[in-house]
């Protein structure tokens, strides 16, 4: 991802919204601006943290996912559709409780750059890119749980 305009990160849930904890960005800049928060079911972290289900979309520019997951009001920003092409959202989750600890989150602005296994294209099947994302959500479930129990 060296010429990607990529995030990563740690969205956890504070009072009624989800809020950015932990993030990497391409750029030390981009990390250090501010980061919007999201109520469940708002915008693609929000729909993972409510439906504790991963979401991923290779493009967000595809008009059946697009009015779906798109930001609104003091959330739109207006370089969105050019910077978070394809992404994927991992509830992070313990056990049966209720609700997930949070979402760990990676955007790409190239389309197609995140893709759960058995995708195609033209070239065939596509290699599961979100699978490292998965195991770093149950790495981090891990350390949440350890970290209440002491």
């Amino acid at each position: 991802m060296n010429d990607d305009r990529w995030t990563f990160g740690l969205y956890v849930p504070e009072g009624d919204k989800l809020v950015m904890r932990v993030t990497r960005r391409w750029s030390r800049e981009s990390e250090e601006a501010s980061h919007r928060e999201w109520k469940p079911g708002e915008g693609h972290v929000g729909q993972a943290f409510k439906t504790k289900r991963e979401l991923v979309c290779r493009d967000s520019t595809d008009p059946n996912v697009r009015g779906f997951l798109i930001a609104t009001g003091q959330n739109e920003r207006s370089y969105d559709s050019e910077l978070y092409m394809s992404f994927a959202s991992v509830p992070i989750m313990i056990g049966t409780r209720p609700k997930p600890l949070g979402v760990l989150v990676a955007t790409s602005d190239r389309r197609g750059r995140f893709a759960p296994s058995n995708n195609d294209d033209e070239n065939g099947v596509l290699p599961d890119t979100v699978e490292p994302l998965r195991v770093a959500a149950n790495v981090i479930a891990t350390i949440l749980c350890l970290t209440e129990a002491a």
